[in-house]
């Protein structure tokens, strides 16, 4: 009897990707991570494969660091943590094939660091968050991480919501009305 997996990997007959994360909230940890650059490995031995699709199923795409397990490990496995995490993100945002997040419900921080590193994102309407509730938690966000976003989140508003508030953001930012 074997275990169930917590990443799956597809391919399309038109040639897409996909990842499917299937544990719950899909919280990161060493194991976790090191399951989904196993599966990134599969969709770039696929050679007719032509684009990435990351998802999950129920309320969370990533419900981020499992602070739980982080916070009971040695000093040693939490920066081998730490390294395979920045690793992974800069992975995802180098890989060589276009990538879509296909965010299917809660995205919060360590999570929308793993979605935000995608070349494209799109959210559900009716339910979810994307949020970098760090400030909330009392957690700093570190260098690797502020690289992260400063690559990816060129509006300075949206990431001053984002990232210094903490704002929970369902499909995009309101944009600025223009005084007539």
């Amino acid at each position: 009897m074997g275990t169930t997996p917590k990443i799956t990997t597809e391919f399309t007959a038109d040639g897409f990707g996909i990842i499917r994360m299937l544990n719950g909230q899909n919280r990161l940890n060493i194991d976790f991570l090191t399951e989904l650059n196993s599966a990134l490995d599969r969709v770039l031995s696929n050679k007719n494969c032509k684009a990435l699709i990351t998802t999950s199923e129920g309320k969370f795409y990533s419900n981020g660091i499992d602070l739980d397990w982080l916070f009971k490990q040695p000093e040693v496995i939490a920066k081998k943590f730490s390294n395979l995490l920045h690793d992974t993100l800069w992975r995802i945002m180098h890989f060589p094939l276009p990538t879509v997040a296909a965010l299917n419900g809660h995205t919060f921080a360590g999570g929308a660091f793993i979605a935000i590193s995608h070349d494209y994102r799109v959210m559900r309407a009716d339910r979810g968050w994307i949020c970098w509730n760090e400030t909330h938690l009392k957690l700093p966000i570190g260098d690797p991480l502020h690289e992260v976003l400063n690559t990816k989140v060129w509006n300075l508003d949206a990431m001053r919501e984002a990232v210094v508030f903490g704002r929970r953001i369902t499909q995009r930012l309101p944009r600025k009305r223009k005084k007539h």
